[in-house]
């Protein structure tokens, strides 16, 4: 959960958004030890609150990245024509939000 790399590749936050905007459901699911890190940072109180929604909050399909180049130009270039960047940042920011709240 702490700077996870899911916010950092432009495929997987675009197809969140996607995913969103179609109102198919997702579940996260995160390994047992980053679960087990991710309870005990929210035992911690506003502090711990705090530090998990800055971590899970920071979406920028701007720059986010692929693989591929070419991926990477195509998906941004669609975010651009279709969606817009800000709608798509707030959308998976949005879900994240609601993630750490179930």
């Amino acid at each position: 959960w702490d700077n996870p790399t899911y916010l950092t590749r432009v495929w997987t936050i675009f197809e969140q958004s996607c995913a969103i905007r179609m109102k198919v459901p997702v579940k996260m699911i995160l390994p047992p030890e980053a679960c087990l890190s991710l309870e005990r940072e929210l035992e911690k109180g506003t502090e711990g609150i705090s530090r998990v929604k800055a971590a899970l909050v920071s979406v920028d399909s701007r720059n986010a990245k692929a693989h591929f180049e070419e991926d990477e130009r195509l998906v941004k270039e669609f975010i651009a024509r279709e969606i817009g960047f800000d709608n798509v940042n707030e959308q998976v920011v949005a879900f994240m939000i609601g993630f750490v709240g179930d």
